[in-house]
């Protein structure tokens, strides 16, 4: 999470809200700790996993979709929830390429033009509903195979 803060430092300040490498008290103060209401008013949300396991995706990348932020990821082999995210949509950090991201991300800052293309990118698959709907499926079934033990 500090290498990815770090890199985009090099662009601009970035604002932590969170208890990691804290600089603001927006978040609790303004915003009651709600992530999503504050995140919109960033361009961008550092939204990393901590730590880098297959399948291990939690909210932060969702939150970061709900407020309309670019997601910047890094964690699940940067392949969150592959049958439902779409990954042309997520700023992906790699720290082999760390100068291409930093690019990038200044790309973004500085044109509002590829910034406004960037955010049109679909963030779901387009089988997203269904894929979620049968894991939900799935889900309430085990549970009840569960309960009726």
């Amino acid at each position: 999470r500090s290498e990815i803060i770090d890199a985009m430092n090099e662009i601009e300040t970035v604002c932590c809200a969170g208890r990691f490498m804290n600089n603001s008290n927006e978040l609790k103060e303004k915003y009651h700790d709600d992530k999503v209401e504050f995140s919109k008013n960033f361009k961008f949300s550092i939204c990393p996993e901590n730590s880098n396991s297959g399948g291990y995706v939690t909210e932060k990348i969702f939150q970061s979709i709900m407020s309309g932020c670019i997601p910047v990821y890094w964690g699940s082999s940067n392949l969150p929830e592959p049958n439902v995210i779409n990954p042309e949509a997520v700023l992906f950090y790699d720290s082999e390429n760390k100068e291409k991201f930093i690019n990038r991300v200044r790309e973004l800052m500085e044109s509002e033009s590829a910034y406004e293309d960037f955010l049109n990118i679909p963030p779901f698959k387009d089988n997203a509903p269904e894929t979620i709907w049968r894991y939900l499926s799935n889900l309430r079934h085990r549970l009840k195979k569960i309960i009726d033990k």
